[in-house]
């Protein structure tokens, strides 16, 4: 039959020599108009004819099921015409049984039924007295479905020869469809002979016994049984006939069967089309058996899935790692891998990079083995960097918002995507209200310093993970300095302290360890307790400069602070740290010689690194001696780090001096042949930054801070950078709307007062001093007492201030700007240490300015 799929296929086209017919349907067998006509076959598309394929000969076409026989027109016309022609001559010449049945046959087969109608009036008008043409041409008839011309012939044919089986068989059976089940099997009393099976066929037998049991007759019906089995062994297994014996027997209220025991035959079952079972159990059985058999292939794959899982192993330490897992043999991953293991539970040895034993579990659930594609990784020491990004495909998509995953050492993940270097497509094909969503996994090969850096904004708990992961590998001051940079700013100092207390015990003592294990626990509920675990430490070892230099950094008081000092560089003179920290006293005390002396020795220390080779030059530009700082500079012009400091000092003097600064030859001698190249565009923007805000330029301060090197800064950080340009905008009442919002950092609170102080607005100047003391509070010993200063109910000295803050330039000068507006009464004296401290054009360096000059001061 023709078909076609959405318009595309084949298709008959056009009706000619049409003819009809009533009968039974051989496909659906329903009664009704069977049609035959010529038409032609087109292959079409969009149902347009496009290509003939022949003209066919439609036969029989049924209007309930469109079910129907087709033979090619040609074909039917040529061949038929031919056999029919010859058929007919046969007949006409010799007028006989075997003529007629072959010509009768001829046009039957050929489905030429009129023709046939014709022929079978002419034979029987020549043959009035033959029965057994009668007969023979019933039999044709019914094997065409013809039943209603099939019953009348064989009536006629069982009265012109009763003895004629054929005819006695053919009527009996129109009599049983009658219900005429007596004059039925008188008529087939023929087939109770032994050996009638192998003579005649028995099925007229057979439908007698089913109309028997069906109208209740149930003895009779039993008592042809023996006969048929005798006859026909193959029966007592045929499932249709053991039905009809078991429901007569029940009818007849037999206890003893007539039927052997069934035999059971699994071929018969699944294999054949053999009547021992009905079709409905066949049937159902293969469907079982099918079903079966993909349930177990399914469950098998299942397994075979479950058994071999991929476990990635990621190792950005930059050591090849060793792995071996559950006790099997060691595996090597220089960066990245992939080890086959089961699901379950697993004990994983990492050596190498660090000697760690990791206990992991692989497991998904049963079905989702089959739909998703989890992904599991183990992150050697969690030092790489994993990046998830969910990328949703709509007509209007969320943005991706990247997740960043640091310091994990197993991650796994219920359904990805597009993995590593498999990228996700730029758009997929969705309906106007669907959106389809994937899940994209990468790792970023970068340093993981500079990860915590970037990332500690987005992900500060991972960010804190990984520089603990990374400091238990290797002590690097860097990420040391970020650590507790990132746990004070995060309410995480008690964990940063936890963490730290077991490296204090390293010997020789680690003396930037135990620094920044002070500033984590230098708070007013346990500053008493870390005075006394530090003088402990000198009891232990009283001989240790390093000791007695960590007393004195969190010393209780100015004496024993003095004392802890002095007592540090008697045991070591040239004791970097202890010459910084006394250094620093004695530039507090506007002792310019012996600050100079001791910044310079630290310099020269085994322990100096570059912040310390610029203390020297800062002692210098304290006393406004710049062309000898910049002689002090060119000295130790040796890395980047003092290359960069001595040429934005050299920038600010130009500055200063009202001289023009070319700020890319700047940044190109700062970076030297490597200030093009993509890696260094984080420090290019820096030091753009840097110089526009230097030059006061908020235009191009503003612009740059767009670059994506400054987005993990907050906005709030950014926007106070540019208070001096808001207050003269009238915009920071817009930008700062209420005390403290956005900014974390006292520095910042502190700079925010001042500026509302310099627009004239004094209550909320004064609310987010407030705000700026609040935070000094929480901060280590000397924010406390600079706290203190700011609420006491009196000035503070001159000397006493100088005493609260160490930091050598940094917010200095802020802080003595501060004092000078809470306390009018010392103005002139805070002004002019402010003033003192107006060297260098860092944050809040604008702000601070504006404000001395408010009060009649300059810097120089």
């Amino acid at each position: 039959m023709p078909s076609t799929v959405n318009g595309i296929g084949t298709h008959y086209y056009g009706r000619r020599n049409e003819r009809s017919r009533q009968g039974r349907c051989r496909h659906c067998q329903q009664n009704g108009q069977l049609t035959s006509y010529d038409t032609r076959l087109f292959a079409v598309v969009f149902f347009i004819p496009v290509i003939p394929l022949g003209r066919k000969r439609i036969i029989d076409y049924c209007g309930s099921c469109s079910r129907h026989y087709v033979l090619s027109a040609r074909q039917w016309e040529v061949n038929g015409q031919l056999n029919i022609s010859d058929a007919m001559s046969r007949f006409h010449n010799d007028p006989s049984l075997e003529t007629a049945l072959g010509a009768h046959a001829q046009m039957l087969s050929f489905f030429q039924y009129d023709e046939a109608a014709g022929l079978r009036r002419e034979a029987l008008q020549k043959l009035p007295e033959d029965g057994e043409l009668r007969a023979s041409l019933a039999e044709q008839l019914f094997a065409f479905d013809m039943h209603d011309e099939a019953a009348g012939l064989y009536a006629e044919a069982v009265k012109m020869r009763p003895d004629l089986p054929v005819a006695r068989a053919g009527h009996a059976r129109y009599l049983l469809e009658q219900g005429k089940l007596d004059e039925a099997r008188e008529l087939l009393d023929f087939m109770m002979v032994p050996g009638a099976a192998q003579i005649y066929p028995l099925q007229p037998l057979l439908v007698l016994i089913a109309e028997l049991q069906r109208t209740g007759r149930h003895e009779e019906a039993l008592e042809l049984v023996p006969h048929v089995v005798e006859e026909l062994p193959h029966l007592k297994d045929d499932h249709w006939f053991r039905k009809i014996v078991k429901a007569a027997e029940r009818g007849a209220g037999r206890s003893e069967s007539l039927l052997p025991q069934k035999s059971f035959s699994l071929t018969s079952l699944l294999f054949s089309n053999s009547r021992d079972y009905s079709s409905n159990l066949r049937g159902w059985i293969r469907v079982t058996v099918v079903v079966a058999l993909l349930v177990l292939l399914a469950a098998g794959y299942n397994e075979w899935i479950r058994h071999s899982r991929k476990l990635h192993i990621l190792n950005a330490t930059g050591v090849p790692a060793q792995i071996q897992i559950d006790g099997g043999a060691p595996v090597t991953i220089d960066a990245q891998g992939v080890v086959k293991v089961t699901e379950g539970a697993h004990t994983i040895q990492i050596r190498g990079p660090i000697a760690a034993t990791e206990n992991v579990t692989v497991s998904s659930g049963y079905f989702e083995r089959w739909f998703k594609r989890p992904v599991w990784m183990l992150n050697v020491n969690g030092e790489a960097l994993v990046i998830e990004s969910v990328i949703q495909y709509a007509v209007n998509p969320t943005p991706t918002v990247p997740q960043f995953h640091m310091g994990d050492t197993f991650l796994s993940f219920d359904d990805v995507d597009y993995l590593f270097e498999e990228e996700p497509p730029q758009s997929i094909s969705v309906k106007h209200n669907q959106s389809v969503t994937k899940r994209h996994l990468d790792v970023a090969v970068v340093p993981a310093e500079v990860v915590i850096s970037r990332f500690k904004d987005q992900n500060a708990y991972g960010a804190l993970k990984l520089a603990e992961r990374l400091l238990s590998r290797t002590h690097d001051s860097q990420v040391l300095d970020q650590y507790v940079t990132l746990a004070t700013k995060n309410n995480a100092a008690d964990r940063a302290a936890k963490f730290l207390e077991p490296g204090l015990g390293q010997r020789p003592i680690d003396v930037d360890w135990h620094r920044h294990y002070q500033d984590v626990k230098d708070r007013a509920a346990s500053f008493g307790a870390l005075v006394q675990e530090y003088q402990q430490l000198t009891e232990k070892e009283p001989d240790s400069a390093a000791a007695w230099y960590l007393l004195a950094r969190k010393a209780g008081d100015e004496t024993q602070c003095e004392r802890a000092l002095t007592r540090a560089l008697e045991l070591d003179p040239k004791f970097g740290w202890a010459l910084i920290m006394r250094g620093n006293r004695a530039l507090q005390r506007h002792d310019w010689d012996a600050a100079y002396r001791d910044l310079a020795a630290a310099a020269e220390t085994v322990d100096a690194d570059d912040r310390w080779k610029t203390g020297p030059a800062l002692v210098l530009l304290l006393q406004q001696k710049t062309e000898e700082s910049f002689a002090e500079l060119s000295k130790i012009e040796d890395t980047p780090a003092v290359k960069g400091f001595s040429m934005l000092l050299q920038a600010w003097a130009a500055q200063r001096q009202n001289h023009p600064v070319d700020r890319q030859k700047v940044i190109n001698e700062v970076l030297g042949p490597a200030a093009a190249a993509p890696e260094a565009a984080g420090a290019r923007a820096q030091l753009e930054l840097a110089l526009a805000y230097l030059a006061a330029d908020w235009n191009a301060v503003r612009q740059l801070q767009q670059n994506p090197t400054q987005q993990a800064t907050p906005l709030a950080k950014r926007n106070a950078m540019l208070l001096n340009d808001l207050v003269q905008k009238g915009e920071l009442a817009r930008v700062f709307p209420h005390p403290g919002i956005g900014l974390t950092e006292w520095d910042d609170l502190l700079a925010v007062a001042l500026a509302f102080e310099l627009s004239g607005n004094h209550e909320t100047a004064t609310a987010w001093m407030n705000q700026g003391i609040e935070r000094l509070k929480s901060g280590d010993h000397d924010d406390r007492r600079l706290a203190d200063l700011l609420v006491g109910p009196e000035a503070p000295g001159i000397a006493a201030a100088r005493s609260i803050y160490t930091n050598p330039v940094g917010e200095r000068s802020l802080a003595f700007a501060a004092l000078a507006w809470k306390f009018p009464a010392q103005r002139d004296a805070f002004l002019a240490e402010s003033q003192l401290w107006q060297i260098l054009p860092i944050p809040h360096f604008w702000v601070v300015d504006a404000y001395l000059k408010s009060q009649g001061l300059a810097v120089p």
